[in-house]
């Protein structure tokens, strides 16, 4: 059995204990959050205990890994904080600020021969999932563009740390990291980026960007990203020589495939039925706690987490610069 210790207590961690849950192999023994108040209602909910120290949590609680769902700034401090005292670390993602910043926990972990395991849920999501097979598998043939799009009003966060860019990343980095840890699970590497942003104004805020990458592979993929909805939504269309695959979160068969047959027109194919009981947080959290328990290999790698942060962040100053940004081949950057 995992025993776990939450940290925070906003949106994401109330949604993280809400799925530890319905995790069979784990259990909440901890929660850590400023507001007592806040800890211990959720403490309650799931039969732990409540602490507002993390000293304190380590003198008296009994636990073997942290989940870290704090605003994105205090992910390096936190990691490195439970590194040290022979935890392991979940966080959510984004990984951290930087590369420098993520670089950093990896190397604690490392030194303290923990593991790191970071929250990237798109990955478990049962339609990305299926999209993803579909297009490793050539269903589509070779995909030239990509369009995705991930929309949702402004955030609400203690002390509106949202709308501080040194503390959130901004919608790139915390809302569109998503697509792009997908984008590249699924296509691998891109080549550079070029983004448009648009942010609001004090007492006003929205965040809207839209970001071009040229993937390796060839292909170009669209990614739209808002802060400026009022209810969330989520869609992508993927376009190869062998046919197209749309997906909208607000359809009752989300996932359509249209195949090129010839000359004609594209006629529909078949989708697996993608009903699942269990939502993205819940099968993310059962996957990590068997990498944990059974010392497997996580899905999502904490490399992986900084390549993704790494494409944001051209993103970020493409969007300051008005200019393309490359990405450094792995190869150039040793």
């Amino acid at each position: 059995m995992l025993k776990v210790a939450v940290i925070g207590t906003g949106t994401m961690g109330g949604e993280h204990v809400a799925a530890w849950r319905s995790v069979e192999r784990a259990r909440v023994t901890a929660v850590l959050g400023r507001n007592k108040s806040k800890a211990e209602a959720l403490a309650a909910a799931c039969g732990a205990a409540a602490y507002d120290a993390f000293e304190a949590m380590v003198e008296s609680a009994e636990f073997d890994a942290v989940d870290i769902c704090l605003p994105t700034h205090l992910h390096r401090e936190y990691a490195a904080i439970a590194a040290a005292a022979g935890k392991h670390v979940i966080c959510e993602k984004p990984i951290a600020l930087d590369a420098e910043d993520a670089n950093a926990m990896l190397a604690a972990c490392r030194e303290h021969r923990v593991r790191l395991l970071i929250g990237h849920d798109l990955r478990f999501c049962p339609e990305y999932r299926q999209a993803r097979e579909l297009v490793r598998s050539g269903k589509l043939g070779r995909v030239g563009t990509i369009r995705m799009s991930r929309r949702s009003r402004f955030p609400e966060g203690a002390g509106a740390w949202y709308a501080d860019a040194s503390k959130s990343g901004g919608v790139i980095a915390d809302l569109l990291i998503h697509d792009i840890d997908w984008l590249r699970w699924t296509f691998g590497e891109a080549e550079r980026v070029t983004a448009l942003r648009v942010e609001g104004s004090e007492g006003a805020p929205l965040e809207y960007a839209l970001l071009a990458i040229r993937m390796r592979s060839g292909a170009i993929a669209q990614l739209e990203g808002s802060w400026a909805h009022t209810e969330f939504s989520s869609s992508f269309e993927l376009s190869g020589t062998g046919g197209m695959l749309v997906e909208h979160m607000a359809d009752s068969a989300p996932l359509r495939l249209s195949a090129r047959s010839g000359p004609g027109e594209p006629q529909p194919v078949a989708v697996p039925d993608m009903s699942l009981a269990r939502n993205s947080y819940e099968l993310e959290l059962a996957h990590m706690t068997d990498c944990l328990l059974d010392g497997t290999e996580p899905i999502v790698s904490a490399t992986d987490a900084v390549k993704a942060l790494e494409i944001a962040r051209a993103a970020v100053e493409s969007a300051r610069t008005g200019r393309p940004v490359a990405l450094a081949r792995e190869e150039e950057s040793r």
